[in-house]
């Protein structure tokens, strides 16, 4: 024992020897930190929580000042109105009994912003203080550190000063008895030792997510899995908790009939999600006691204490809910949030519609086969991939849904004379989103149930209850009936129907010289068709220099007239004069939507062909700074259009410019004569992309031309002409 108190003096001595040889150093830094602290401050535009009132713990400099050591997280989350928690500097949000080290961070949950916590004197952010602490602010007094977080913990004082007076305060707080903060009044018990609640026998709920507007929803996507998805009080977000013998509980969901399981073995890391219900050990689940009138879900058939958890404490829609290990986050805390329901109502008045995305496209199937189009009526019919078969869902602001059929752009799922009566065909109209077109999406038994806004008991049906090729759609009342839940094949990340082979292909293109060079179309473009087995006919109109606009009100609008009214073409490739679309962008968009609206008057589709950015050394390239800086402009203003008519994209000009940003000048795809015209390669880059854009087929696969260029080069280009189609 006296040995110990001889090496105290000896440091203390030791200290304060090095303290007074410091404290003319302290002095000279004074000011100039001072000055920095204080621009820091200036700088600082966001807003805080806000303390509460007789707090000293407060937020200065966008971090948590005032706080001692020994300081637990929920002294701190208690000290702000809003709703906060701490997390460690692996990520980890703290148990409330936790002591914070300097660098833990706030988390405001209502912005997820941070701010990191200062502790008075832990300079080396481990929660503590000692003689590391004063080696450490020592060298601090001498260089400013880049981390102004645990140089903001040399200011024990809190003057807004970084002086020797705070060094001898550091020291004087080594030599003190620590001061342990008392727990909370609801301690940290155990998992083990929390015994199984009774909440109630049989009984519908809610799961939310602690502090958070999320809820537990089973996620649309054919796999079951179980995310947080912001509360609507839908079916999916509704579960019927049933008390099983042993004390734990059975939770099925009420859209799906399924019930909380796991994909895999109990571990951590586990995904949750919704199975058929077995009545197996593996489908039963604990609720225990998490304080603050919440509680977590155990795992009833494990013994390794793990528990549902949100896998990360920025809780956003369709963020995984998984096992994890028991800590006490605020990620393993739910609200149980019980909810009515009168089982003798209809479904649709037991549940909220569902909500599957604000924009997003589709296929809708029942019996193995998808409703598409024949003309403007509706039927059943064989998967084929045809552009018919797939549908764009719109959320409108009252949570229903606009469904456009994307082969007949401008026109959506209707009701036919907006007569909400049984068996009254459902067809293709122009859109007007009246309530004959728009559709509330119900959850039920897995599958979507459409419920027309006319009248929510009639829904979207198959005539006749069978599943036949070529069976027309119907709306008929709601009876619970395969042949009213469908089943959607979510395709926004990989919308790509590949065109049948079976059938010839018309296709006109009208430009100028970007489309003649090479011959392009007429050649290349033909070639490429047929080598990838598309039985093509290919028509060019062009005149050098012409603008779109030519061929609706200039010297060659009958020429262009006559070739879409002769209504033998499925696809019309337009393509802008090269500039056009930077200088007189009205111009372009009012030339494109005119011959747009008159190519799918004949049945036919639009293609635009968007451009390039010319060569680096061309002074219209030079004047935007770069080639993809141009291009970039050229393609801003094609989707402009493109966006407003639905037309396919050919991004060319994207193409260009990924090849040229990759090998620059070590693939010429200008003219050298004029620097902005196709080079051949260039010609057949237009070529590849177009084809890919049309046929939605890989060009890579199967078609070998290269037209006389290097194989090596066209392979690249054809790389390109796929990643700008399909990613």
């Amino acid at each position: 024992m006296k040995k110990k108190k001889n090496i105290i003096f000896k440091t203390v001595s030791t200290l304060l020897l090095l303290s007074f040889i410091l404290a003319s150093v302290c002095a000279a830094l004074s000011s100039s930190v001072n000055e920095f602290a204080e621009k820091t401050a200036e700088a600082i535009t966001v807003k805080a929580p806000t303390p509460v009132s007789g707090s000293t713990i407060t937020i200065k400099n966008n971090m948590v000042v005032n706080i001692d050591a020994g300081t637990k997280a929920y002294y701190i989350t208690d000290s702000f109105t809003e709703a906060c928690y701490i997390k460690d500097n692996g990520g980890k949000a703290l148990s409330k009994n936790s002591v914070v080290s300097t660098g833990f961070k706030l988390v405001d949950i209502a912005t997820y912003t941070e701010y990191p916590l200062v502790v008075k004197g832990d300079l080396t952010c481990d929660g503590k203080i000692n003689g590391a602490d004063v080696v450490r602010a020592k060298k601090y007094l001498l260089n400013k550190p880049d981390d102004l977080c645990s140089y903001e913990a040399l200011d024990f004082n809190r003057d807004g000063k970084y002086t020797n007076d705070d060094l001898s305060l550091i020291v004087s707080a080594v030599m003190a008895d620590p001061v342990i903060m008392p727990d909370t009044e609801i301690t940290d018990v155990p998992l083990d030792d929390r015994e199984p609640l009774n909440i109630g026998t049989d009984f519908y709920a809610t799961i939310d997510i602690m502090y958070t507007d999320k809820a537990i929803t089973p996620q649309y996507s054919g796999a079951h899995s179980v995310v947080a998805y912001k509360k609507n009080m839908s079916g999916e977000q509704t579960w019927h908790f049933t008390r099983n013998t042993d004390g734990s509980y059975t939770i099925k969901n009420f859209a799906y009939n399924m019930v909380l399981d796991l994909s895999a073995a109990s571990v951590p890391g586990t995904d949750v999600k919704i199975f058929t219900e077995s009545g197996s050990p593996g489908q039963k689940w604990y609720i225990v006691d998490a304080g603050d009138g919440v509680h977590s879900i155990l795992y009833a058939s494990d013994s390794n204490g793990v528990v549902m958890s949100a896998a990360s404490p920025s809780v956003s829609n369709n963020t995984n809910i998984a096992l994890a290990e028991f800590d006490d986050a605020i990620t393993q805390k739910f609200l149980i949030s019980k909810v009515s329901i009168n089982a003798s109502a209809s479904h649709f008045d037991k549940v909220a519609k569902s909500d599957l995305g604000d924009v997003f496209y589709s296929t809708i199937s029942a019996g193995g086969k998808r409703i598409s189009n024949r003309y403007s009526e509706l039927y059943l019919y064989n998967v084929k991939n045809q552009p018919g078969e797939m549908w764009k869902f719109e959320r409108q602001a009252d949570g229903s849904y606009l469904i456009s059929n994307m082969a007949k752009h401008g026109m959506s799922l209707d009701i036919a004379g907006a007569k909400a009566e049984n068996l009254t065909k459902v067809q293709l109209y122009n859109s007007n989103k009246t309530a004959a077109q728009l559709w509330n999406l119900y959850i039920k038994d897995g599958k979507v149930v459409f419920s027309s806004a006319l009248s929510k008991q009639h829904v979207l049906d198959i005539y006749s209850g069978t599943f036949n090729h070529g069976q027309a759609v119907d709306i008929y009342t709601f009876n619970n009936s395969e042949a009213q839940k469908f089943t959607l094949e979510n395709m926004t990340s990989n919308y790509s129907p590949v065109l049948p082979k079976d059938k010839h292909y018309d296709i006109l293109f009208i430009g100028n010289s970007f489309t003649w060079y090479h011959q392009m179309s007429i050649y290349r473009f033909y070639n490429i068709a047929k080598a990838g087995g598309y039985d093509v006919n290919v028509t060019l109109i062009e005149h050098g220099g012409a603008r779109l606009v030519d061929y609706v009100s200039g010297s060659y609008k009958d020429e262009a007239a006559n070739a879409i009214n002769s209504g033998i073409y499925e696809y019309v490739v337009l393509q802008e004069q090269s500039t056009t679309p930077l200088t007189a962008p009205s111009t372009f968009h009012s030339a494109a939507k005119h011959l747009t609206n008159m190519v799918r008057q004949k049945g036919g589709e639009v293609v635009l062909y968007q451009t390039w950015g010319f060569h680096p050394s061309h002074g219209t390239t030079q004047s935007y700074g770069s080639v993809g800086n141009m291009e970039m402009a050229l393609r801003n203003s094609y989707d402009a259009i493109g966006y407003d008519v639905g037309a396919i994209m050919a991004n060319v000009g994207k193409a260009f410019t990924s090849v040229y940003n990759a090998h620059g000048l070590n693939i010429n795809l200008w003219l050298a004569a004029d620097l902005y015209h196709p080079s051949e390669i260039g010609s057949t880059l237009a070529a590849y992309t177009i084809f890919a854009s049309i046929f939605r087929a890989d060009p890579r696969v199967g078609i070998d031309h290269t037209f006389g260029s290097n194989a090596n080069h066209v392979a690249i280009i054809k790389d390109a002409a796929y990643n700008v189609t399909f990613k």
